[in-house]
């Protein structure tokens, strides 16, 4: 009796059986960490094409107060719009943190919104720096924070 010929039959099944067993282990593991790593980048992609900000410029009229105003225009469709931070830098390069959340556009409406003001001051009222020099923003759809633009100069109104 020859058991050669059985042998490779049953060493290709085996080559077979761990080898699907493998892609099935692999399969469990990287799906899962390739689906929560681009969650939410559709949703990211679909505000910055309805949301769109123009006319950004610094408002210092007002002796009381440096504000930055921003026109927001919200396309038809609703991408669940939950704020706008805007990033504001000084002439170092530090930056803060203005975030808007009341008072934004719905679908099919533009609004002109405004920051408070980019002053920071020391314990006696005196300005300690002031954020006028450039700007970025980046829209919230619900919990997740969307980068939308890149520093720009941020022109005088």
């Amino acid at each position: 009796m020859n058991n050669k010929g059985i042998s490779e039959v049953i060493a290709i099944v085996l080559i077979v059986l761990i080898t699907v067993a493998a892609v099935t282990i692999v399969w469990q593991v990287v799906i899962p960490l390739v689906y929560e790593s681009t969650s939410g980048v559709g949703d990211c992609v679909s505000a910055a094409n309805e949301v769109v900000i123009t006319g950004v410029c610094l408002n210092d009229t007002d002796s009381e107060n440096k504000i930055i105003q921003f026109k927001v225009s919200y396309g038809s469709r609703d991408v669940g719009l939950s704020g706008i931070d805007i990033i504001a830098y000084d002439e170092k390069g530090d930056s803060k943190t203005f975030s808007v959340d009341e008072d934004l556009p719905a679908p099919n409406e533009e609004k002109i919104l405004e920051t408070e003001d980019v002053r920071e001051f020391g314990p006696s009222g005196e300005i300690t720096n002031e954020f006028t020099e450039g700007y970025a923003y980046a829209l919230r759809v619900g919990d997740k924070t969307c980068t939308a633009s890149g520093k720009q100069t941020l022109p005088k109104c």
